[in-house]
């Protein structure tokens, strides 16, 4: 795998996780506190990421990088929504893991040429290590809950040229009903509700 010179961190996936919120959100033009802000958003993502069936994703252009994230409960993806239990349920998570780092089989792209950069995988609440390592942190708001989260960093030659794309997840996983999707671009800001029979984002 090709890498160039952005890759995931914690504060870039969380400012993304942020913005992808908002912008689905749709506030009213009155502004929230910092606080409230924060408390709506993971509210928001709480609710809609673990609506069995639903999963959602936000893409965002930076200069000739375009960084994707995807949150999905992990019903959809696994069949089940708790630790993994047995051998067949741990090689089901370990599959799922696999695929999602596979982003060339999960995206392709019209209008300009996306080489994968870097990628980031987790299963929160069906591995004990992913478990362990989020114990202690501020975020409480997905006990109880098991989701698999993905982030990515495609480099493009040219994001101003990007017209198009196509988005693989309902042939890998047909739990995934709908993607509530939000794209983020230089000039522009598109919502998408993408289904097995409409998976196509028109980014003219």
């Amino acid at each position: 795998m090709k890498h160039f010179s952005r890759p995931i961190t914690p504060q870039s996936c969380a400012g993304f996780a942020v913005i992808f919120s908002v912008a689905i959100l749709g506030f009213s033009d009155a502004p929230l506190a910092e606080g409230h802000l924060e408390e709506h958003v993971s509210s928001h993502r709480s609710v809609s990421a673990h609506e069995h069936g639903a999963a959602q994703l936000g893409l965002a252009v930076e200069g000739t990088f375009l960084h994707v994230n995807f949150i999905s409960p992990a019903m959809n993806i696994v069949g089940f929504e708790r630790m993994a239990e047995s051998l067949e349920e741990n090689e089901a998570v370990a599959a799922a893991v696999a695929a999602l780092n596979n982003a060339a089989e999960l995206f392709s792209f019209e209008g300009t040429s996306c080489e994968v950069s870097d990628v980031s995988v987790h299963a929160e609440g069906v591995l004990p290590e992913e478990t362990d390592a989020d114990e202690g942190s501020e975020d409480g708001d997905h006990e109880g809950h098991a989701e698999f989260e993905a982030a990515y960093v495609f480099a493009c030659n040219n994001t101003g040229e990007l017209t198009g794309m196509s988005i693989k997840f309902f042939d890998v996983w047909p739990g995934i009903e709908e993607i509530e999707t939000v794209y983020l671009g230089a000039t522009q800001t598109k919502l998408f509700e993408l289904t097995a029979n409409s998976n196509h984002l028109d980014l003219n």
